[in-house]
């Protein structure tokens, strides 16, 4: 035992207490840093989901536009808001999706373009679908469209509007828009 206290005479050591209150000391900034950390990345998910919301808005406004403004001279809102048509083509939202049914065209008697539908590639959407799309007139050759799209899994909705102008069409009708059947996706 003399021989013991001798060898660790000039040896020193960190004793329990001091142990223990590095480890107290360690798990209260620890819990600090957390505490600090985790709003910030709450803030930056959120803002991070919001602009993907806009990027989606944006890519469908786009398609919209595009199909909107440069349409001939009989565009058709429907009394509901919720379609539009323009040039044998009716655009409106079903299922989440931005669909446009353009119409089959016969020209005397044959037919020249079969009908289609078209929808944007689901890639486009990143998780979100569209909740609403709504079509209302704002004056003569003016639509305004609102569009409220929507990601069901981190419970977020994202809404906006944009005016658009149809450069060849001098008034625009709001009356009731006939839908046959075909026109929706069988799927």
């Amino acid at each position: 035992m003399k021989k013991t206290k001798l060898i660790l005479r000039g040896k020193s050591g960190v004793t329990l207490a001091e142990l223990l209150i590095t480890f107290a000391l360690t798990a209260i900034f620890t819990v600090g840093a957390i505490v600090v950390i985790t709003p910030g990345f709450r803030i930056y998910s959120n803002m991070k989901t919001l602009n993907e919301a806009a990027v989606v808005s944006d890519i469908i406004l786009d398609r919209i536009s595009v199909d909107i403004s440069t349409a001939g001279n009989n565009v058709t809102i429907d009394e509901s808001g919720k379609i539009i048509s323009f040039d044998s083509a009716y655009l409106y939202a079903k299922d989440g999706e931005l669909l446009i049914h353009y119409a089959e065209l016969i020209e005397n008697g044959e037919t020249v373009s079969e009908a289609v539908d078209h929808k944007l590639e689901s890639a486009s959407y990143r998780g979100f679908t569209v909740d609403n799309l709504r079509f209302t007139k704002v004056r003569d050759n003016l639509v305004r469209i609102n569009l409220t799209v929507l990601h069901r899994t981190l419970n977020v909705a994202y809404s906006t509007e944009k005016i658009i102008e149809c450069h060849n069409t001098e008034e625009i009708s709001v009356t009731p828009v006939m839908v046959s059947d075909e026109i929706y996706f069988e799927n």
